[in-house]
């Protein structure tokens, strides 16, 4: 290995090790019990392994209830946005239609500017980001008539 490319990587490492030990840190303390981490020097790791924090969490303050939500709000808009996105990058790439090109630059939100200020319109406005629908446009715009399934079904890019 080259001394440049051997000094890259050793700067990549350190800089890795600098942001994630924090974080290591954090999930250590989240084992310890209460009050080990505020001994003088801190323990990196807890003396006594307690899951009592994490029931608390969950049993006590409802957490599992709030992770749910949250799995399912985010669900729910990964496939509203690919239910909206897909047909209309499609539509970009191979339909021609007047204003089609002034339309496909307005960001989402400005298409529904004429919605009440709430946050589940914000929401909803916000669904269908445009990445679906800008790699959709650009697989299938570029691909012949022929390979046109071959390019949709490759569009991970």
């Amino acid at each position: 290995m080259k001394p440049r490319a051997f000094l890259l990587n050793l700067a990549v490492a350190v800089i890795a090790l600098i942001v994630l030990f924090p974080l290591a840190w954090m999930v250590s303390v989240s084992f310890m019990s209460t009050g080990e981490a505020a001994n003088f020097p801190p323990p990196l790791l807890p003396s006594n392994w307690t899951l009592e924090h994490y029931r608390e969490l969950f049993v006590t303050q409802g957490m599992g209830r709030y992770l749910w939500n949250s799995v399912v709000l985010a669900t729910l808009a990964t496939v509203l946005a690919l239910l909206f996105t897909v047909p209309a990058g499609y539509a970009f790439a191979k339909l021609r239609f007047r204003g089609r090109e002034r339309l496909f630059q307005l960001p989402p939100g400005r298409w529904s500017l004429g919605w009440p200020r709430s946050s589940a319109c914000s929401w909803c406005a916000s669904t269908p980001c445009p990445s679906p629908t800008r790699c959709w446009r650009r697989r299938v715009w570029t691909a012949p008539r022929r390979d046109r399934s071959s390019a949709a079904s490759s569009c991970p890019a």
